[in-house]
């Protein structure tokens, strides 16, 4: 058990139970976590919550320098994506960041083709090679899900995507796994140099069509949510 001194500012009473704070929750999770993967998995998971963003744990960790921990804690939230919809995937994504070093892929963005159509919401995107990486976790195994990934897939390839899948068993296996996406990433830019040398069209965009309702940002949420506890 590790005993810490909690100021009083840190403490929230919800249905006259007392509480951390969310930002000091997450901080002593992230500072106590065995990993930097398991870290940056605890910050993207209470973003996929709405619980905290990114930006407002930065600004808790400013006043909270020499802390034990904060090494990691910092180191973490430079990895963490606001739009992570698993554990798995995070996994799946520190892989290609930290594990083959690849630059870093959009997450969970939305991809168009040039005519505004909408083909899907790829896991990992590499804007660089047009790679897909999709992790196929437990609820991909139904006859309908697994339907609907296999028509996203044929949309991605027939507008000059090249598509890669990862599983729970290539997470736990880090060595397979990178050595797939890095096979996968050539092939990708195989694919984009092959389309430069014969001048074909670009067929994708992350430009989103006019009239496409994006997302609001994770602060602007939690804002709004600060604003209606406190009209209550």
């Amino acid at each position: 058990m590790v005993r810490d001194f909690l100021p009083a500012t840190e403490v929230a009473v919800i249905h006259g139970v007392r509480c951390t704070t969310a930002c000091r929750a997450l901080f002593d999770t992230i500072s106590r976590a065995s990993c930097l993967v398991e870290a940056v998995v605890a910050m993207d998971m209470a973003a996929a919550a709405r619980i905290t963003s990114i930006a407002r744990m930065q600004h808790y960790c400013s006043a909270r320098s020499g802390h034990r921990g904060v090494r990691q804690v910092r180191r973490a939230l430079t990895l963490a994506s606001e739009h992570s919809s698993s554990p798995q995937e995070t996994r799946a994504r520190l892989l290609w960041e930290l594990g083959a070093q690849f630059p870093r892929p959009l997450v969970n963005q939305p991809v168009f083709a040039m005519t505004g159509r909408l083909l899907g919401f790829p896991d990992l995107l590499d804007i660089e090679t047009g790679l897909v990486v999709e992790y196929d976790g437990d609820d991909h195994r139904s006859a309908k899900r697994h339907s609907r990934d296999v028509q996203r897939e044929a949309a991605f390839r027939d507008h000059g995507l090249e598509v890669t899948r990862l599983t729970g068993i290539d997470v736990r296996e880090p060595a397979r796994a990178i050595a797939r996406l890095q096979a996968a990433r050539d092939r990708a830019a195989r694919n984009i140099q092959g389309q430069m040398r014969s001048q074909k069209t670009k067929k994708w965009t992350t430009v989103p069509p006019t009239g496409f309702v994006e997302e609001r940002p994770l602060d602007l949420d939690l804002d709004l949510l600060s604003s209606a506890l406190i009209g209550e």
